[in-house]
């Protein structure tokens, strides 16, 4: 099975929060783990601001960059080029999403076509798991 995370999923891997175990009990059972090129950005941006915002110390943020830095090398990332924007922007027309989980769903898209659809999508956003539902994409949790 493929498991795709959007970036809300991913950084349960990397700060406890509710959601934490179910997204590692997942991971835990995916022969890949993919996700957009986007969510490097992502991440680095979340962890950052949960450093700054005192969720993380600074010796567990250094901690779970590391972790994911070394994790990011086996990710199987979705670049984000000019087709899969194309149709992250007729998504988020279609379903109300932000541009980043336009992004994000587009790229789950692209995954389940190549991989012949053995993939399970997984975001903590209500709207884009509900327009990965509508869009037959099966979902983590």
């Amino acid at each position: 099975m493929i498991l795709y995370v959007d970036t809300s999923a991913f950084l349960k891997l990397y700060i406890e929060e509710e959601g934490s175990r179910v997204i590692e009990r997942e991971a835990l059972g995916t022969r890949i783990l993919t996700t957009s090129a986007l969510a490097y950005v992502e991440m680095r941006s979340a962890l950052a601001r949960a450093l700054r915002g005192r969720r993380l110390t600074s010796a567990s943020y250094a901690t779970s960059l590391e972790a994911f830095e070394s994790r990011w090398s086996t990710i199987s990332a979705v670049a984000v080029d000019g087709d899969i924007i194309r149709e992250a922007g007729a998504l988020a027309e279609k379903h109300g999403l932000r541009g980043s989980d336009a992004v994000h769903l587009a790229s789950a898209l692209l995954t389940r076509h190549l991989s012949g659809g053995d993939i399970v999508f997984s975001a903590w956003d209500a709207p884009l798991s509900t327009a990965a539902s509508q869009e037959g994409l099966r979902l983590a949790h």
